[in-house]
């Protein structure tokens, strides 16, 4: 999940990955880097409350000193649990999660999903069933 080859380079040549943005709207490099399994610390704000859990997938701060705090705890310890559920946390988020989890609620409301090709290419196409 971790992206193209240059992307995936840059996070897992890092020993951690500090976010220190007061607004976001889905936390795209955020996921990026817990799908590369880099220890993520980030600022604790409103939009990655419900699913970033502090100290489980990342370390959530709310200011530079427990920054400062965090990133000498993760060059000091192995973080592999934490490295373990962030995987695991991005790949729930992960576009083809999100595509299988669409499928499901496609078929309750009763729209059929139907593999196609567009200019030799694979995609999906959706029709409401008549009933």
């Amino acid at each position: 999940m971790c992206g193209s080859r240059r992307t995936s380079d840059a996070y897992c040549g890092a020993d951690a990955f500090a976010f220190f943005s007061y607004e976001e709207t889905e936390g795209i490099v955020v996921l990026e880097a817990l799908a590369c399994e880099v220890p993520v610390v980030l600022r604790d704000i409103p939009v990655y409350k419900g699913w970033i859990q502090d100290q489980i997938q990342a370390y959530k701060v709310h200011n530079l000193e427990e920054y400062k705090h965090n990133l000498m705890h993760i060059f000091k310890e192995k973080q592999e649990k934490l490295k373990g559920n962030a995987r695991e946390l991005a790949e729930r988020r992960s576009i083809r999660s999100a595509g299988e989890r669409l499928k499901v609620v496609y078929r309750l409301s009763g729209v059929n999903v139907l593999q196609s090709t567009h200019r030799g290419l694979p995609h999906r196409s959706v029709w409401k069933q008549e009933i």
